[in-house]
């Protein structure tokens, strides 16, 4: 849990091979299997596997801790089910039924507190979430984690200032939190502030070693400060990648939408939309402001379900 934490391709890697030892010392453990599900949907998220790679073993593992836990002791279990009905199923109903089942058994999880608040963040109700991710810093204070998952709940809701705060906060915690970092990015490019959004993007891509969300979030920070050249040679790189590795068509989709390209924006996220990647789910996030903007982008997100 530790690993997945910090959001790295080489400690995502980590924590896999840890869940699957766990496994291999007891298949029948629950939590491992929870585990194992939380890791792929992780991976997919962040574009480290495809996203149907990440929703296939997702499922598959969720669905088998949710088998061996029945008399529902852990909410860790009950997190498998809302991760599949966030992040691949786009069911927030189902989601939300989920991690309130898991708030019930263990009412003092930290990670069903945080991860209800991101559900309501990524909907909209950034003061409800605001209430889960206090009770998560009371139970757990310390954890940069927590603070900027709350901090990108406040972002989604358009709170930018306070959001900034948050991030500045978790980095007090964690100097390399990718989340705190990238999310800074996208907050100072919210308030225009561009010449900070690509310093924070820089220092994101090189914390986590150039993943491809992150040049990604680097080529729409230049593009939208004006510095199309660079952009480009983003861009350029992002499609060279993508002959050898998987590199999601959501981040082609984000440079061309800084460079003001909306019908190839538009051709790519639609190709996003078509894979479903799970990072959908955070629609509100600046990187997709200039998609907003259009109201075919309102259209795909009621055809998808994600509005």
């Amino acid at each position: 849990r530790y690993l997945w934490v910090h959001r790295r391709k080489d400690t995502m890697k980590l924590a896999l091979e840890s869940y699957r030892l766990a496994i291999e010392k007891d298949p029948s453990y629950a939590l491992a299997h929870a585990g194992l599900c939380w890791i792929y949907t992780i991976m997919g998220l962040y574009g480290a596997i495809p996203p149907s790679t990440a929703r296939a073993e997702a499922e598959a593992a969720g669905v088998r801790a949710l088998s061996l836990e029945t008399d529902h002791r852990f909410a860790d279990v009950q997190i498998s089910a809302w991760a599949l009905g966030f992040f691949f199923e786009w069911d927030w109903r189902a989601a939300l039924q989920a991690i309130s089942r898991a708030i019930e058994i263990e009412p003092d999880h930290v990670l069903a507190r945080v991860f209800k608040g991101v559900l309501l963040g990524s909907s909209g109700s950034s003061d409800v979430a605001a209430a889960e991710f206090a009770k998560a810093r009371e139970l757990d204070p310390l954890s940069a984690y927590v603070v900027s998952c709350a901090g990108m709940a406040s972002l989604m809701g358009g709170q930018a200032n306070r959001a900034i705060a948050e991030f500045h906060e978790a980095l007090e915690l964690d100097r390399e939190n990718v989340q705190a970092l990238s999310s800074l990015g996208m907050a100072h490019a919210r308030e225009r502030d561009f010449g900070e959004a690509v310093s924070w993007f820089e220092r994101t891509v090189d914390v986590t070693a150039n993943m491809p969300i992150w040049q990604a979030g680097l080529g729409w920070a230049l593009a939208e400060m004006g510095r199309a050249e660079e952009a480009r040679a983003v861009l350029a790189g992002l499609l060279e990648r993508a002959e050898s590795e998987y590199v999601s068509p959501l981040y082609i989709s984000w440079v061309h939408s800084g460079l003001g390209e909306t019908e190839n924006a538009f051709e790519w996220v639609t190709k996003a939309l078509e894979e479903k990647n799970p990072y959908l789910t955070f629609w509100r996030m600046p990187v997709f402001d200039g998609l907003r903007a259009d109201p075919r982008f309102d259209d795909l997100l009621r055809q998808a379900g994600l509005r």
